[in-house]
């Protein structure tokens, strides 16, 4: 019985400290895609049901659509205060025409952790034929620190 015990312990300290470990290094959590329409809205309310509708709306006509916003959560280091700030990188194109577009962010430090836009306006999102992949970048002056990427990147 106490070796059952001590195992659990044991098996919760490791568990602790990779949590803790994971909390104590900056990283991106999750990125979201959006349409902007003519207005520079991604939504018309708040719901996120009417959010995933007016998204698919704006898919079937591409018309409508004026521009691209990535938002970007983020989870910084509680203690150091570096020079971050983010890339995002969109492979786009169609056929054998493929080209890389980037635009970098710098990141107005908040709170630990916050969330980050990049909108792709006008003529930037006028170069983009069709998206194929993106991928978002950390960096902390020119280091990596974290990426997160789509399928087909």
């Amino acid at each position: 019985m106490l070796r059952l015990i001590g195992l659990v312990l044991v098996a919760g300290l490791l568990v602790g400290s990779e949590s803790m470990q994971a909390a104590s290094t900056s990283r991106i959590v999750k990125v979201l895609r959006h349409y902007l329409d003519q207005e520079g809205r991604h939504a018309l309310s708040p719901s996120l049901l009417d959010r995933d509708a007016y998204q698919a709306q704006l898919r079937d006509h591409p018309e409508q659509v004026s521009g691209l916003r990535f938002d970007v959560q983020l989870r910084l280091k509680s203690k150091e205060v570096g020079n971050y700030r983010l890339r995002v990188e969109i492979r786009h194109g169609k056929g054998a025409q493929v080209g890389t577009f980037r635009k970098d962010l710098e990141i107005q430090r908040k709170r630990r952790s916050q969330w980050a836009k990049i909108p792709i306006l006008d003529e930037d999102f006028a170069q983009l034929n069709e998206v194929i992949a993106w991928r978002v970048l950390l960096l902390d002056g020119e280091a990596e620190v974290n990426t997160l990427e789509s399928f087909l990147w």
